[in-house]
Formats: structure tokens, sequence, C-alpha cells
């Protein structure tokens, strides 16, 4: 295991000791606020990925990739569906995002996830360096599939 990979593992187990356990977690209070700080917002609701012109619309090749990221990084606590039923989201203080929530899919820029795989936004650290940032926005890519 490489430096980047005990740092990011630490990040999720300081998360896991600081949250709450809990046996029925209460659901976000506002799934469709924007977690990207106002002023960034204009930045990452703009961003695009160097990747893909529009996520909805990534190579198959690119969503694969972030299939693969995501089954190793994201779904433990978001779940293997996307719904954020993961075995580890059941220890933090709120359940993990619902990626199959389309209405927070269609409000999200592609950049605005990005952004919190990036810089994280409570509970959830960041990913990046434990991902590249090639790798995230193959995970947005990935992510946008549960609404498509």
């Amino acid at each position: 295991m490489n430096s980047v990979e005990t740092a990011g593992r630490f990040s999720l187990i300081l998360v896991l000791l600081v949250a709450t356990s809990a046996l029925a977690l209460p659901a976000e209070k506002d799934p469709l606020r924007p977690r990207v700080p106002l002023e960034k917002r204009g930045i990452y609701r703009n961003l695009s990925s160097p990747l893909y012109n529009d996520s909805k619309f990534a190579p198959p090749t690119t969503i694969e990739a972030g299939q693969k990221v995501y089954g190793r990084v994201c779904s433990n606590c978001h779940g293997e569906s996307g719904d954020g039923g993961g075995p580890t989201g059941e220890f933090l203080p709120v359940k993990p995002r619902d990626f199959t929530n389309c209405q927070f899919q269609k409000k999200r820029a592609a950049g605005e996830l990005f952004y919190v795989i990036k810089f994280g936004s409570w509970p959830m650290p960041p990913m990046i360096p434990l991902i590249t940032e090639e790798e995230a926005w193959e995970v947005v890519a990935y992510i946008r599939t549960f609404c498509y």
C-alpha cells in the first residue's frame, strides 16, 4: 500500500471514528442543496471534463473505468447500486448521497460532482489524492448512469 492509499484510508477511518453510529440513518435534509461553496459554485458549475464534453455521452471505456473506481472507492458508503446504502455508510451521521435520485442528478452540474469528489463535503472526505483527477471525472461519468 502506498502513502496515498494510506492517507485516503486514514481519512475514511477518521470520518468513521468521528461520525456517530446509528441503526437508521436520517436522510439528507435537503439533497438538492449545493455542496460547492457559493464563491466557487460558478467556476465548478461551468467546469468541463477533459475526458468528455457531456457525461451523458461519455465513451463506454470511460464509464467502465469509472465503475471500477466507484466499486473500489465509493461503493462502501454509496452502495453498489448508488442508492447510499453501502455497508460503511451506516456508520455516518447522515445517509450517504443517493445517486439514483434523478432530481439531484438534474440539478447538479458535472463540475459540482467533481468538486465534492476532489475536496469532500462533510462527512465525505476528499478523494483526491486517493484517486487521480482523471479517475474522479470517470466516476462522475459512471454516477450519471444511475439516472439514464
